[in-house]
């Protein structure tokens, strides 16, 4: 990048010496000085045909020092678009990351209150925003508490259709997510055991 400034610097600077001694010459010729005679119609020509030359020559430098600060601009943009990229992917986790606690919170809440078929029902939702994240996080709280909690339910319980809709999506997403195969002997027998107890759609199950 030094290198291309100094180059654009040269032309630049070349093409100033050009215009300013083209500029003094023209002068000189107007006040015949230095013996400048008459200008012929070749003289003429030649004159012209510098000067055009001397403008295209300025013309071309300018117009590459403006592709590179073009570019120097498009670079700007795409940093910032890669640092917008990157608040958006923390915004998106921080999101999951509060779902998922809200989620635990319910359902420790609902387990002190020996509500367990919900606690269950908190925590695989839970579950499944927490494995969503880049690193999960309380996977092996919540497969205890899982546990704990299908073992403690003593009667069917009755879901509604929201309730069955998101079980069931929660469920998807875990099955979906890369970290299930770490827990997934765990988890199948938790699901299984908890829809037993509780009254599914067959198409849900």
């Amino acid at each position: 990048m030094k290198k291309l400034n100094k180059k654009l610097n040269r032309t630049r600077n070349l093409s100033i010496f050009a215009i300013a001694f083209s500029g003094v010459m023209f002068i000189m010729w107007c006040c015949n000085a230095g013996g400048f005679s008459a200008v012929s119609l070749d003289t003429f020509v030649g004159v012209i045909v510098a000067l055009l030359a001397i403008i295209v020559t300025f013309v071309l430098g300018w117009q590459i020092f403006n592709i590179f600060e073009l570019k120097n601009k498009i670079d700007e943009v795409n940093e910032l678009k890669s640092q917008f990229e990157k608040q958006n992917a923390c915004i998106d986790e921080l999101s999951i990351k509060t779902k998922h606690s809200l989620f635990l919170t319910w359902g420790d809440i609902a387990f002190e209150l020996k509500q367990y078929d919900n606690a269950v029902y908190y925590y695989i939702i839970s579950l499944s925003h927490s494995l969503k994240l880049h690193d999960p996080i309380n996977v092996s709280k919540l497969i205890t508490r899982l546990q704990e909690g299908c073992g403690l339910i003593s009667a069917k319980v009755k879901l509604d259709t929201k309730y069955k809709e998101n079980l069931c999506a929660a469920n998807k997403r875990i099955q979906e997510s890369p970290y299930f195969c770490f827990i997934k002997d765990n988890y199948e027998k938790i699901y299984s055991q908890y829809i037993q107890n509780v009254e599914l759609d067959d198409s849900q199950k």
